[in-house]
């Protein structure tokens, strides 16, 4: 069984969203520790193969799943007068470009980025590399800060402290509406969540926020809108 290690999210989901986030703070953390572009690059592309591969697999399941109903629906599904349909296509999976045992490397560089004599625990949170620190804070006085960036399939992903909360509560505000819908919760950070779409296929732009949430009531105020765009 697969050690488990605190800074890794354990949800594949989740780890996606961990490599979207530290590649978005790479590009800033990098530079700012010393590091130089080729190094900045090397890391870069190992976050995104390890992403190419995790989503490409997923897409893999998708299809097998699509190919299993296809082959159901033309042995047992009704007779028709019509020929029986194609298969759906299957699309293979690009080949890495880099050595293998990626979570090795992650591990490696997260070393040597902890062992950097510029490196701070602001850095570390950014990158996800450490959790949080938790602060003795008022609830009454708390505010998410968020970081947010979107990704496909309306995805929203999220990044910033927890301040030793139990989750945050995220909603979604459409552009053109006054109505705010609770899009999901966020037990940790970094963390994703996905927005339904008022017409699926079709790109729109709102605003999200989020409030801390404290043995399942809110406390504090909610944070800052921050405008996104999702399709």
């Amino acid at each position: 069984m697969p050690q488990h290690y605190p800074w890794w999210p354990q949800r594949k989901g989740d780890q996606v969203v961990w490599l979207y986030n530290c590649s978005a703070a790479w590009t800033t953390a990098g530079p700012a520790l010393g590091y130089d572009s080729h190094q900045v690059a090397d890391f870069t592309l190992l976050l995104a193969e390890m992403v190419s591969v995790m989503n490409d697999v997923d897409q893999c399941q998708i299809a097998m799943k699509a190919v299993t109903d296809w082959r159901n629906n033309v042995i047992y599904g009704p007779e028709t007068n019509k020929t029986a349909p194609a298969s759906p296509t299957i699309t293979q999976p690009a080949p890495p470009t880099i050595n293998s045992g990626f979570f090795d490397q992650l591990k490696r560089w997260r070393n040597q980025v902890m062992s950097n004599a510029n490196y701070t625990n602001q850095i570390g949170e950014a990158l996800g590399f450490v959790g949080p620190e938790k602060q003795n804070l008022n609830p009454a006085d708390a505010q998410p800060e968020l970081r947010v960036a979107t990704a496909e399939d309306y995805w929203v992903n999220f990044t910033g402290s927890m301040q030793g909360f139990d989750a945050v509560k995220v909603q979604y505000q459409r552009k053109g509406t006054a109505v705010w819908e609770n899009i999901g919760f966020l037990t940790r950070t970094p963390g994703g969540l996905q927005i339904t779409p008022a017409t699926p296929g079709t790109a729109e732009m709102g605003v999200v926020r989020g409030i801390y949430v404290l043995k399942n009531n809110e406390v504090g105020s909610y944070s800052p809108n921050y405008p996104v765009t999702v399709s």
